[in-house]
């Protein structure tokens, strides 16, 4: 052997003698082999978004001024901190019957593990059966107030029950009414006091769910004129999303804009708006996680068994209060 190839040897291993012992690594042919941590599965495969908001129908008699504004709002809130895969949104002349409706069949392809978030912002009228029986209506841009054409022009609650709650198969839907008399929509009992720990996520994504939150009772008029510019329901909605560092669920939101926007009612010339809240079918609870949440993913999937599967999570404006 030549003499380089002595030293070379010598000082070989006495740089490895000087150093403390480490695992051997795994023999490749010149690939560093880096092992990646498994990270945990999200809540839900997709999260989307469908947002309405409504100034400028076209009866100008019944124009608003918060709605787009409102919708923006909550749309900004969930793509920047909630990280929607997908935000559909129908401003003004575009949230037409026809589009609406075509939305809602379009939100049919969605997969069985999603999550679909619906807001919608603008007018919403009632009606009474003969029989004394409420009905409720949401009003598209080219909606009416009109007796002879309410049932004509808008779009019934119980279209939304049918087309959202049976037609989208998304296993957690919550639909955000900013409208007067939406309370209509909330037909089934709400859930009851949460508890805000992993096993609640668990447990509330275990199941489907449709709920309803709406921005007043089904006899109610709602406020504009709340915190940040929009009315006082959604300034409100928006601060609660704005706020979580783990999570927020359906049923934490709809408690804790109860409670702000009828304080803030009350103190407009004791005006009553009372948030409502209610399940349309289904056990679970949509639960919104942001994208720096510290919630730990793991622990839930953990808690679901350790399985590698994705585990799921009117007159709007009525002078002089504003809607």
């Amino acid at each position: 052997m030549s003499s380089s190839l002595i030293i070379g040897a010598t000082l070989a291993a006495t740089a490895w003698a000087d150093e403390p012992p480490v695992e051997a690594a795994p023999a490749t042919r010149g690939i560093q082999v880096t092992v990646q941590q498994e990270t945990a599965p999200p809540l839900y495969a997709r999260k989307v978004a469908l947002i309405v908001g409504i100034d400028a129908f076209r009866d100008s008699s019944l124009d608003l001024e918060f709605a787009v504004h409102d919708a923006q709002g909550v749309a900004a809130v969930l793509q920047d901190r909630y990280a929607f895969d997908q935000i559909i949104t129908l401003y003004d002349e575009q949230a037409t019957r026809e589009n609406v409706l075509t939305a809602f069949s379009s939100l049919s392809a969605m997969g069985e593990e999603d999550a679909l978030f619906i807001f919608w912002a603008g007018h919403g009228t009632s009606t009474t059966t003969a029989k004394g029986e409420a009905l409720g209506y949401l009003l598209p841009w080219e909606g009416s107030m009109k007796p002879d054409e309410v049932a004509v022009r808008n779009i019934s609650m119980e279209e939304v029950r049918a087309l959202v709650g049976r037609g989208i198969p998304a296993k957690h839907k919550l639909m955000v009414v900013d409208a007067c008399y939406s309370g209509i929509l909330t037909m089934r009992d709400a859930a009851g006091v949460a508890a805000h720990d992993v096993a609640y996520v668990k447990d509330a994504t275990a199941y489907p769910v449709f709920q309803i939150l709406t921005a007043g009772k089904a006899n109610q008029t709602v406020l504009d004129g709340g915190p940040g510019g929009h009315s006082v329901f959604t300034g409100r909605l928006i601060e609660t999303l704005e706020r979580p560092q783990d999570y927020v669920t359906a049923t934490e939101l709809w408690m804790t804009v109860q409670r702000q926007v009828r304080a803030d009612a009350f103190e407009r010339g004791s005006h009553q708006q009372t948030p409502d809240f209610g399940r349309i079918g289904g056990i679970g609870d949509f639960v919104l996680v942001p994208e720096d949440s510290a919630l730990d993913l793991g622990a839930v999937a953990d808690a679901q068994g350790g399985a590698s599967v994705i585990v799921p999570p009117m007159s709007r404006k009525s002078p002089p209060l504003g809607r």
